[in-house]
């Protein structure tokens, strides 16, 4: 993947002042690899991201909230920025979204520029294809408010492409706002273009055996080999000296197959085969019993149309919020634990060990490139 990113506005409180609270401001557009070499960064700043690939216009925004100083000129002003950064390109589609901190509804200044922005744009809001009841995209679990504030809109031509627009809910996700999916087809036309071998690159799968199911695996494996028939006449030379020599082959060749393939279905079937890194290394069986109490609660919650009060609301919070701050601890602990280690490891002068506990940890593919951020 390959992200374009916009300049973070916590520059600005960065250089004013310390930094106080969670980091905030940015946004960015994540590319495949394959679609890389077409895509071409439009535009940046610290409020929108604009990106081009073939004639597919992307716009990822972020509008000023309600307790933005000065937050309808910084809302027109953005909105004009991106219509003047615009204005000189040749395009077929618009995807138009992000957090606009704005519901649609309302009829304020604010609402009529964002619909005169759409309709210059020949734009369509896409809410109403939202699949999912529950249409709020944000929500205070403190308080229990929420609002629909994140949109997507798209050029007509796409709109009639449109297969779903939903908004995934769950007790994995940590964020006041919902992640909002679109799906739509998107005609890109690619042009092949030399890759070097380095970026051509690709994340192989493999068997991760130190969580693996071994006894499953061992019985699955004795009762899979006693199917196999060995091809013991072979060893008797009476039997043997009949038999031409490529049958011979064929037959030791089978059986080393049958074996091989056998192995490999029971790993199949017994061993996670995940990418590397795909697993934290902190994670263990308390998380996991953390993590099915939130998802248990968060489903009990939904299934009672999701009030913002009550017995069901109140589990919900707090079993997210106990899944939550064990996740902070575990991450916190074990970078501890790990730094210690690398240190000992260099007082000790023990390269040998440092490498090895650090090659533990990480993974030796390159990480994601960012343009512009």
């Amino acid at each position: 993947m390959t992200c374009f990113a916009s300049s973070s506005a916590m520059s600005d409180a960065v250089n004013r002042d310390c930094l106080f609270g969670r980091p905030f401001g940015g946004v960015a557009i994540y590319v495949k690899q394959s679609f890389a070499s077409i895509a071409k960064l439009i535009s940046t700043s610290k409020r929108y991201v604009i990106l081009q690939i073939g004639q597919l216009l992307l716009i990822n925004v972020y509008l000023p909230c309600v307790s933005s100083v000065d937050r309808v000129d910084e809302f027109i002003e953005c909105l004009a920025s991106i219509m003047n950064d615009i204005s000189d390109l040749q395009y077929d589609d618009v995807i138009f979204g992000g957090d606009l901190n704005i519901k649609l509804d309302n009829n304020d200044i604010l609402c009529r520029h964002l619909d005169s922005f759409v309709r210059d744009l020949h734009l369509t809001f896409v809410d109403e294809k939202i699949s999912s009841n529950d249409k709020f995209t944000y929500r205070v679990e403190s308080t229990g408010s929420c609002s629909t504030i994140d949109h997507f809109a798209v050029s007509r031509k796409l709109y009639q492409h449109i297969h779903d627009v939903k908004i995934v809910d769950g007790a994995e996700n940590f964020s006041d706002h919902c992640p909002l999916i679109l799906e739509t087809d998107v005609y890109l036309c690619c042009r092949k273009s030399g890759v070097s071998s380095q970026s051509s690159k690709f994340k192989v799968d493999c068997f991760r055996w130190d969580i693996a199911d071994c006894s499953q695996y061992y019985l699955l494996t004795y009762n899979r080999f006693n199917c196999i028939q060995a091809p013991l006449f072979l060893l008797d030379n009476a039997s043997a000296i009949n038999c031409s020599r490529d049958y011979i082959l064929s037959c030791i060749n089978q059986y080393y197959c049958d074996i091989v393939n056998t192995l490999f279905e029971c790993s199949c079937v017994c061993v996670p085969l995940k990418k590397h890194g795909f697993y934290k290394f902190w994670w263990d069986e308390e998380l996991a019993v953390l993590k099915d109490t939130a998802m248990c609660s968060f489903s009990i919650w939904s299934a009672v149309g999701k009030p913002c009060c009550g017995m069901e609301f109140d589990n919900m919070k707090s079993d997210k919020l106990r899944y939550k701050l064990a996740i902070k601890n575990k991450e916190k602990l074990t970078a501890n634990s790990f730094t210690d280690s690398l240190r000992d490891a260099l007082s000790m002068k023990d390269m040998d060990s440092f490498w090895r506990t650090r090659r533990s940890k990480f993974s030796k593919s390159q990480l994601p490139g960012v343009i512009d951020g």
